[in-house]
């Protein structure tokens, strides 16, 4: 027996070290299962992908009477499958909700259907719906873990930003978020308690086209008659500036434009040099990486290819995540965006819908604002500008004010952003 325990013991371990291995090497999984409670049962479709550090899981859920959901969820559970283990059902009046339980009893927001459509808990709210707080109360008098920040009805007084226009939200940012607002000569940092004005051009730069946000580095090219050999960079995380020069500081050309962000490194197309270039603010290097002979990168489902030269000189290619789909005009939409399993689209009347890849006819309706001109969609979460205003919403908080700025009326081409730790 004692020789027997020792072999145990390395097998145990062996085998916890096998597991470790095969979760660090699983980034995707789609799984399907199905949950029974005591007054409904579910059919419950689970995508999962690991990016860039974080674990993302998307739903379609769909009970015994057909009545249909998805929705999204961030948490690290080791990558594991299965995650839902329990869904709460609560309905008042036309309105139904169910609440799903993850595993070690974790919870996000309600998922609800609103007159037959699904609609998130701010639409709601936007809306007065009475139900919906009904509905929260009864939840929370049930078990008092079950809660999220989106129901607390909170009152937020705006801070101004010094030498700027700028009036700030800052108890709705959460924490290790920045938000990024243009100031002509700097940036605007709006960030949680705080809101700060950084100045890092000599002179007023109005237009924008020519900025793109890194990771956590603004990189800007600054506005000038003659070519260019750097980059001025600024870390919205940690407040500082730093230029990035080409390779061997050779110059490129006014004619230029931005093809966009992939993995940390900005691309940009010289058209008069025919060349292309990435800047990688990590490692302050801005180098050749397309020519005519070599061709030129691009995004295509989410990853890097090559393609020829005379593509990117003769048009503008973006790596944006706007797509056309002509299913989408059917539901009024004028602009669609993917992100992960979702499906992202503005309608005329300025509302913000999501629709899962297996179900692109059942939207839902996350929140309306008039004057809607500008959005962002990155890893489900989205950035708006209506009017003068900027919002922002997550499956977890909701739709929060972020600032005012009224110059944003008349000038609100690429002037916002946001940065997440």
């Amino acid at each position: 027996m004692k020789k027997v325990f020792p072999i145990l013991l390395i097998l145990f371990a062996l085998s916890m070290i096998v597991q470790y291995v095969v979760n660090e090497l699983i980034s995707e999984h789609v799984v399907e299962y199905s949950i029974k409670t005591k007054d409904n049962s579910y059919m419950i479709k689970e995508t999962f992908d690991y990016a860039d550090g974080d674990n993302y899981y998307d739903f379609t859920v769909s009970d015994k009477d057909d009545l249909f959901y998805t929705f999204t969820y961030k948490n690290d559970f080791n990558r594991q499958e299965r995650i839902i283990k329990d869904i709460k059902m609560i309905s008042s009046n036309d309105l139904h909700c169910i609440y799903p339980i993850f595993r070690r009893n974790k919870v996000d927001n309600i998922q609800c259907l609103y007159q037959g459509n699904q609609v998130s808990y701010s639409y709601l709210e936007q809306i007065g719906n009475e139900d919906i707080k009904i509905i929260t109360k009864k939840l929370t008098e049930e078990n008092k873990k079950y809660k999220n920040e989106d129901w607390v009805d909170t009152e937020t007084v705006p801070k101004e930003a010094e030498n700027s226009v700028v009036k700030a939200y800052i108890d709705n940012v959460m924490e290790d978020y920045v938000f990024t607002i243009w100031n002509y000569s700097g940036l605007v940092l709006v960030r949680k308690g705080d809101v700060h004005t950084s100045i890092f051009l000599n002179k007023d730069q109005y237009d924008n086209v020519n900025s793109a946000l890194v990771d956590k580095y603004y990189i800007t090219v600054v506005d000038g008659t003659d070519d260019f050999n750097y980059f001025r960079v600024y870390n919205v995380k940690d407040i500082g500036k730093k230029d990035i020069y080409t390779e061997g500081k050779n110059f490129i050309s006014r004619d230029f434009y931005i093809n966009g962000v992939y993995k940390d490194k900005l691309y940009l197309t010289d058209v008069t040099n025919k060349k292309q270039y990435a800047v990688d603010p990590v490692r302050d290097v801005a180098k050749v990486v397309g020519d005519e002979e070599s061709g030129f990168k691009r995004v295509k489902d989410g990853k890097l290819i090559t393609e020829k030269a005379s593509l990117f000189i003769n048009n503008k290619i973006y790596f944006e995540n706007t797509i056309v789909d002509k299913r989408f005009i059917e539901l009024g939409a004028k602009e669609v965006r993917q992100d992960g399993a979702f499906y992202y689209f503005i309608t005329e009347k300025g509302e913000v819908m999501r629709s899962h890849e297996d179900k692109i006819y059942r939207p839902v309706k996350l929140f309306q604002l008039e004057g809607l001109t500008e959005w962002i969609v990155r890893d489900g979460e989205v950035l708006v500008v209506a009017k003068d205003t900027i919002y922002f919403f997550n499956e977890k908080t909701g739709l929060k004010k972020i600032a005012e700025n009224t110059e944003l009326s008349y000038n609100h081409k690429n002037i916002v952003d946001f940065w997440k730790k």
